[in-house]
């Protein structure tokens, strides 16, 4: 049990990371194509950001509940 817990918070780590860099990387990416005229487009974009926001929202909810247990 001791080595998953390990296994999992490495994991989580990584996962965190990736999306911490997809977030910056889509900011500095799709930040310039935003535009007024195209408003399906920055929908789309706003729903692509939406997303990797609640991505990340989630691995912080399992991070805090693996540092529960984990320090149990």
């Amino acid at each position: 049990m001791d080595e998953f817990l390990w296994m999992a918070g490495l994991k989580l780590m990584e996962m965190r990371l990736a999306i911490e860099g997809a977030l910056n990387l889509y900011g500095e990416i799709a930040g310039p194509l935003y535009r007024k005229e195209d408003a399906e487009g920055s929908a789309s974009l706003d729903t692509i950001e939406n997303a990797l926001h609640g991505i990340r929202e989630r691995i912080r909810e399992l991070q805090i509940q693996y540092k529960q247990v984990s320090h149990k």
